[in-house]
Formats: structure tokens, C-alpha cells, sequence
């Protein structure tokens, strides 16, 4: 098994990071959260780093948790597989066959970590979401 290199693993953060920006990050909602995570604390994708900083990083980070460069390569490796496949999944299970009355229904939660999150944001969607609920439950006491 060839080491990773200084080069290779900037290479592999820049295609991460393109993968995030450009593309907003869709094929990583295929991963496992573990997966996602191994990712974002080995290459630090979503941080702005120089090429120095980065490397340094990456020596920070394996020296912290041993097995975490192993983690983040497998990882990849499933990133690498399911990107190219993402849309075709997408395009199967946005066409729904018609359910029979009483049919279970089969419900896919896929998640997509993100280090950096917003607590403004977070906070505007929970309230969004309470005052949702709140105009539900009093149009429904209403009828």
C-alpha cells in the first residue's frame, strides 16, 4: 500500500473542499456521519488553510487519533464510489410508485455533517419550525 504524501493529501483536500463549495457537498449525505466526520477532522476541507497549514494539520491530526488517516482514506474511498452515482440514486427515489391504502411507507433519512455550523441559522429553522407547529395545531383546533 503506497503512503499518502504531502502532495496527495493536498490534492485529495482540494478535491474535498470542490466537492463541498461547488458542488454543496451532496454526495457526502452517502456516507455514514462517522465517515463524514473522519473526513472533515483529517482534512480540514472547510477550513481556509494554506498548503503549510494544512500539512501541519494532517500531522496534528494523525498524531491525535492514530487510526484517523485510515478512517478518512476509507472514507474517501466510499466518497469516490457513490459521487458518481448520487444522481442516478436521487432520480430513483424521486419517482414514488403508487402505494396501495394501508401500505407501509419506506422513508430514507440521509444526513450531512457540517463542522461550521450557523447557530443564527439553526435557531431561525427551530423557530420556523415551532411556528409552523403552532399554526397547525391552532388551525386544527379551529376546524
Amino acid at each position: 500500500m503506497t503512503r499518502l504524501t504531502n502532495q496527495h493529501y493536498l490534492n485529495q483536500r482540494n478535491q474535498l473542499t470542490e466537492e463541498w463549495k461547488v458542488e454543496g457537498g451532496g454526495a457526502f449525505i452517502m456516507l455514514k456521519p462517522n465517515e463524514q466526520w473522519a473526513l472533515h477532522d483529517f482534512y480540514a476541507f472547510t477550513e481556509k488553510l494554506t498548503d503549510d497549514q494544512a500539512i501541519r494539520h494532517r500531522k496534528a491530526a494523525a498524531a491525535n487519533a492514530s487510526s484517523l488517516p485510515q478512517r478518512a482514506g476509507r472514507a474517501l474511498s466510499h466518497l469516490a464510489f457513490f459521487a458518481p452515482r448520487l444522481y442516478e440514486f436521487v432520480a430513483a427515489r424521486t419517482i414514488a410508485p403508487k402505494r396501495a391504502k394501508g401500505a407501509k411507507t419506506e422513508l430514507l433519512i440521509l444526513s450531512e455533517v457540517n463542522p461550521n455550523l450557523n447557530a443564527d441559522k439553526m435557531a431561525s429553522i427551530l423557530r420556523d419550525i415551532v411556528k409552523e407547529r403552532q399554526k397547525r395545531d391552532g388551525h386544527d383546533k379551529a376546524a
